[in-house]
């Protein structure tokens, strides 16, 4: 038990713990808390941290597994970490940071992850060379709304974004500044400046695309108001939001994102207050509930829920459960993801799913993973590798195809323009920007493809396209903190139906095909491949390197 104000001294703290060369750990515990108050800052509160030593016992590395508030029953938390570089030994703490209350922990427990981590984890790095089964005659289910991407850095060009043929694009928050709704406007009978969203939606429109509108901040004229508890003009701002783009479009495939990030904090006073919640949790859900109301009233067909949790944050489950508690209207769960290896992205959804399941307010919402990446630190250029070049693309592919297999409903990369994470940087088509022209070309109605179980690395998605062309997508995907050899594959996969006479076409992102990463000047999708299948069972090989992807086209 801890209770007191301690000033980021742990409370309690494990010895030094020798790490066993596992590269990826899962850190698993229970936390209890009872009156945790937020401290000086935002992010004071109890926290269980794991840090990284050197032999020689000099701090390599921090990271902190959980910040959390407020009272709450028992609840179980499980984390995976990367090993640093350089790391021997590890330690677990547990403190409150410059805040009061009580917490309790028990059963904390570390173990090192198998050696082979791609797709999913294993003690068996799999075989040389792996054989695929394509049968087409067999629909096993509908792709679904996998194309997704983020315009929170396009500004004005969606010349991009049309290019990217997405299903479905996310745009900032409407009440940030991008928007400058509430700002001077040029009509002067007009409550609000519509101008520059009316824009954005119809380009997205234009596109086919579905929206996804982040109903988001609080503008500085409510700010006061909803401090205290007065929601009358926010709920006049979302029930005119809706009502707008419901007279204007058919809006009943669109979804209405309450918020983003709201346990994630920044400093009191910090220059971008608008950015995430101020208040506590039980506020947070009294807001939503106030904005659900308001727009349901607007336009009570809409598809509307929320809340855009960081990936490790401890409301979203305790979210799931106050709506299911109260019959709050729950359409879909948002979420958010950086990094993480995908088969354990689809044991998350899993566990999403089945706390949705647990009432019937919120049993049949959607899950929408609404901003992910791969890979999780940003602002060190030599890291976008991870974030931008093949080993993007690699992943992205790997991890929809558990996507799909968890029951994800639709997914959003983060994002299009950047620097960083950007599937365009600097003018140039990335690597990771392929991936959306293979799933364009792959085809929509998901058939049956068997082979490669037990592998750790590769996956494979097969569909027909609108004119029941099959196409075969196979990712090798080798995780950051997978340390063995970067051994070839051999991938032959076998057209069950009887195509003879159609050509095909291989088209290939690696370290060399299509990767304006490494060369600008192979940015575009390319063709490493050509034949024609010349009779039934006819197979098509490939060599693949980690961290590429194939996609194999009947013409």
């Amino acid at each position: 038990m801890v209770s007191s104000d301690s000033i980021g001294v742990p409370r309690w703290e494990s010895d030094y713990i020798e790490l066993d060369g596992s590269k990826l750990l899962e850190i698993s515990a229970w936390l209890k808390t009872d009156g945790v108050t937020v401290g000086e800052n935002l992010w004071n509160k109890v926290v269980i941290r794991s840090s990284f030593y050197s032999g020689a016992r000099n701090k390599l590395y921090d990271h902190d597994l959980l910040r959390d508030e407020g009272s709450h029953d028992w609840m179980s938390h499980v984390r995976t970490v990367s090993v640093p570089n350089g790391a021997v030994y590890m330690k677990l703490s547990f403190y409150l940071a410059k805040s009061s209350g009580s917490a309790w922990l028990d059963d904390i427990s570390v173990r090192g992850l198998p050696k082979y981590v791609g797709r999913t984890l294993s003690d068996n790095p799999g075989r040389a060379e792996i054989d695929i089964e394509v049968d087409a005659s067999k629909v096993v289910g509908d792709i679904g709304n996998v194309n997704g991407i983020s315009y929170e850095r396009a500004k004005e060009n969606f010349a991009g974004i049309s290019g990217l043929r997405p299903t479905i694009v996310r745009i900032p928050p409407v009440a940030s500044h991008h928007y400058h709704l509430f700002e001077e406007k040029n009509n002067k009978s007009s409550r609000y400046n519509w101008a520059i969203l009316d824009r954005d939606l119809a380009s997205i429109v234009k596109t086919g695309a579905v929206p996804f509108v982040s109903i988001g901040w609080v503008p500085d004229e409510f700010k006061q108001a909803v401090a205290e508890k007065d929601y009358s003009g926010w709920n006049g701002f979302v029930r005119d939001l809706v009502a707008r783009y419901s007279k204007k479009y058919d809006v009943s495939g669109w979804y209405w994102n309450f918020w983003n990030e709201p346990s994630v904090y920044r400093a009191r006073g910090a220059t971008n207050q608008r950015v995430n919640w101020f208040g506590t949790e039980d506020e947070f859900h009294a807001f939503y509930s106030q904005t659900v109301d308001a727009a349901l009233a607007a336009n009570p067909t809409i598809r509307i829920g929320g809340a855009g949790f960081a990936m490790n944050s401890p409301w979203l489950y305790r979210f799931i459960e106050w709506c299911g508690r109260n019959g709050k209207r729950l359409d879909f769960v948002s979420w958010h993801s950086y990094g993480e290896v995908p088969s354990l992205l689809g044991r998350k959804a899993a566990r999403i799913r089945e706390t949705l399941r647990k009432y019937p307010a919120t049993a049949g919402a959607e899950l929408v993973l609404d901003e992910w990446n791969s890979y999780s630190e940003g602002g060190d250029a030599s890291k976008r590798f991870y974030r931008r070049g093949s080993y993007a693309a690699a992943h992205r592919v790997s991890a929809i195809g558990e996507l799909i297999a968890a029951g994800v409903d639709a997914n959003i990369w983060f994002n299009t323009y950047d620097a960083e994470y950007g599937v365009y940087a600097d003018g140039v088509r990335q690597p990771v920007y392929n991936t959306f022209e293979m799933l364009s070309r792959l085809g929509g109605r998901r058939i049956r493809a068997v082979g490669g179980e037990g592998d750790p690395y590769v996956g494979v998605l097969a569909a027909l396209d609108d004119s029941g062309r099959p196409g075969v997508l196979v990712s090798y995907f080798k995780h950051v903190s997978d340390g063995a050899a970067d051994n070839e594959k051999i991938v032959n996969v076998r057209l069950r139906e009887s195509l003879s006479g159609h050509a095909y076409v291989v088209y290939m992102i690696d370290d060399v095909h299509s990767n304006g990463f490494a060369d600008a000047k192979r940015q575009q999708l390319e063709i490493v491949q050509k034949g024609v299948i010349t009779a039934p069972d006819s197979v098509v090989s490939v060599r693949l390197r980690p961290n590429s992807v194939v996609l194999i086209k009947s013409e």
